[in-house]
């Protein structure tokens, strides 16, 4: 029993001397949380007086200001160009694109001519016993005629008694008529209009073409139009501008931008309009059809001034840390934007406080942490 006695005397001795220690520890982090409450950092940032620009920037993708679609007027056996068109082929203003055969259209067409001198014949001798004085325009106007060239000019018939003898005998009515059939043949050939790129080819030589069928589309290069919705508020000041820079999607400038026009109808879920803009590249910079571009117009500029967030000013007021302390500095407040504010009156390298609105107990030492 005694020995029993003495072994659990001893185990409460171990007890009481485990929690004695293990409450006394705990001092010495308490001394140094005390020591360190003294110190507060805060995020700052250094104050830098420089010119600051402020710009409106908008995104839109390029499109050709102008394109094509080929087709012909009249029927027949489609014929190659000058140049294999195909999607990516590049063409020069006046250059052949197709043809339709029209052999059997010139066939024709000289068969009505050789008509039309046939009929001059029959009425030459009636004018030239009645209207001798106009007799040797129309005679020279006979003789002129080449059934494979285009028909010159009809000479002036003067009086109208012969006016009325040549329209009796479809003197100007077939002359009309074989004018007509000559414009329709210029129509089997198609010369491009412009200098541009073929996109898509739909037939190939050898097909039959009817009229208004699509052959192939095309559109013009060196010529492309940027449209860029625009908020209302900002409309007016793009118009007074008139030209704008134009980057890429690496912020790299490839040209210039010219309102030409703008959509009198709003997006009534943004709340803006569509702004056309015409483009001028840079010299050496190709521009593409489809190309993701970024205009920007220089909105304002200021000088000398410090752009600090909205929350760091407060009734014309920063604080800035001097001496480790903080201390409060009124301010000139420039302009005022959604995010940010410019002041004047702050010296380089101030630390200002990015939130002014933070408590801070003026006996404690202030370090700032630069953002």
């Amino acid at each position: 029993m005694k020995l029993r006695g003495i072994i659990i005397l001893g185990s409460i001795l171990v007890l009481f001397a485990i929690i004695h220690f293990s409450s006394g520890n705990p001092q010495k982090p308490k001394k140094e949380t005390a020591e360190k409450s003294g110190v507060v950092y805060v995020p700052v940032l250094e104050v830098e007086n420089k010119m600051r620009n402020f710009f409106l920037e908008s995104y839109g993708q390029l499109s050709a200001g102008q394109t094509l679609d080929i087709a012909f007027e009249v029927s027949g056996k489609l014929r190659e160009g000058s140049v294999r068109l195909r999607p990516g082929v590049r063409f020069s203003k006046g250059q052949l694109l197709f043809e339709v055969d029209a052999e059997e259209a010139k066939f024709a067409l000289s068969a009505r001519k050789s008509a039309f001198i046939t009929m001059l014949i029959q009425v030459m001798p009636d004018m030239k016993m009645d209207y001798s004085d106009e007799f040797p325009s129309w005679e020279s106007f006979m003789y002129s005629i080449d059934i494979n060239k285009p028909l010159p000019n009809l000479p002036d018939a003067k009086s109208k008694k012969l006016n009325l003898l040549l329209n009796q005998r479809n003197i100007f009515a077939e002359y009309n008529n074989i004018r007509s059939q000559e414009l329709r043949l210029e129509k089997h050939k198609y010369y491009a209009p412009f200098s541009g790129t073929v996109t898509d080819v739909y037939l190939e030589p050898g097909s039959i073409v009817n009229p208004g069928v699509r052959i192939a589309s095309a559109l013009r290069t060196g010529d492309y139009e940027l449209k860029i919705p625009i908020r209302l508020e900002d409309l007016a000041m793009y118009q007074q501008k008139g030209r704008v820079d134009v980057l890429d999607i690496r912020g790299k400038k490839v040209g210039t931008a010219q309102l030409v026009r703008v959509s009198d109808v709003i997006n009534r879920l943004t709340q803006s309009v569509d702004a056309f803009f015409n483009i001028e590249p840079l010299s050496g910079v190709q521009l593409y059809n489809g190309m993701y571009v970024h205009i920007r117009l220089n909105k304002e500029s200021y000088e000398e001034v410090m752009a600090l967030p909205y929350l760091a000013v407060k009734e014309n007021f920063v604080r800035i840390i001097r001496d480790s302390l903080v201390v409060q500095v009124p301010v000139e407040v420039v302009a005022s934007f959604p995010d940010t504010v410019l002041v004047r009156g702050l010296q380089n390298k101030m630390q200002v406080l990015v939130n002014s609105s933070d408590i801070i107990v003026d006996s404690v030492k202030v370090i700032g942490i630069p953002k």
